[in-house]
């Protein structure tokens, strides 16, 4: 009881502080969505400063953003909460504080600090720990990373703080946060922050940004054993449309059959092959069609 449930995922940060680097062969999440959106900016030059910014804003991605979304938004912190409401503390003990009225309110207070106190070291550390640590790491780390690439990136970390809390007060905070939030952290934010950081932000970077955003979640729930063909048509879709209509051809045909690649790995389309079997395979069209759309803006 108490695991977290996206533990199991098999999408996300290549490097977490608490698993060291990633041996499962997946690339796709938010470094690479960083490195393509590099690509995008078109401005990069292989020189000690941009060299320096990229590996910058790579850790920041991956290590920063990547890691905070997995500690804060995909941990299942309800079990914990359920605990708490069934821990067999002080609460209401005689003898907590002798002196003082058990109406008044640090009569009140003081079980009640007992009771967090022997919780969190019991419960709360034994289980959440490594989560903890891992806030009180990338907050700072993420803010301080992205402080040193501009305002703007500055903004986007702010914008991931904000999502990944929204994600587990608005949902059932058991580790199984909104798919579209996750990829808005893990692939649409670090996509942004690599076009801003190496070049300019323009309407086609958007639009592309919001196909990756919407491909990549359907991704997720595929991994989750969930239907998410309409969400990876959706954003195949958006994509193509993007580079056709800024007349770019051979890209188009290009992210088009990676999509149908995708499309054919899919769990429903192929008997036997497991959610997560799917996405294994299922991301090496899909990180084909991200780098084929960032070269060709």
């Amino acid at each position: 009881m108490g695991d977290s449930v996206a533990s199991a995922g098999v999408t996300g940060s290549l490097i977490r502080l608490s698993s060291s680097i990633r041996l499962d062969g997946l690339w796709v999440g938010p470094a690479t969505a960083a490195a393509a959106g590099i690509l995008a900016g078109g401005a990069v030059e292989w020189n000690k400063s941009s060299l320096l910014h990229a590996a910058t804003l790579l850790l920041l991605a991956d290590l920063g953003w990547g890691n905070l979304w997995r500690a804060v938004a995909a941990t299942d912190w309800a079990s914990l909460y359920a605990d708490w409401n069934a821990w067999p503390g002080s609460r209401g003990a005689a003898g907590a504080l002798p002196t003082a009225d058990p109406v008044s309110l640090a009569g009140r207070l003081v079980p009640w600090w007992a009771d967090l106190y022997s919780w969190s070291r019991r419960v709360l550390w034994p289980r959440r720990g490594t989560q903890l640590g891992a806030i009180l790491v990338c907050v700072p780390l993420a803010v301080v990373l992205s402080a040193a690439l501009g305002p703007a990136v500055l903004l986007l970390t702010f914008a991931v703080l904000s999502l990944c809390q929204l994600a587990l007060l608005l949902g059932p905070a058991d580790g199984r946060a909104n798919p579209l939030a996750q990829a808005a952290v893990e692939m649409g934010i670090p996509w942004l922050a690599g076009v801003m950081v190496f070049g300019r932000l323009t309407g086609g970077h958007l639009m592309i940004a919001v196909g990756a955003l919407l491909a990549y979640g359907g991704l997720l729930l595929v991994g989750q054993e969930k239907r998410g063909g309409v969400l990876l048509a959706a954003g195949s879709g958006i994509a193509v449309l993007t580079l056709a209509m800024l007349d770019r051809p051979l890209a188009v045909m290009a992210v088009g059959m990676l999509y149908l690649a995708q499309l054919a790995l899919l769990p429903w389309r192929s008997a036997g092959l497991s959610g997560r079997a799917a996405v294994r395979l299922a991301q090496w069209p899909f990180l084909a069609a991200l780098t084929i759309a960032a070269v060709a803006l």
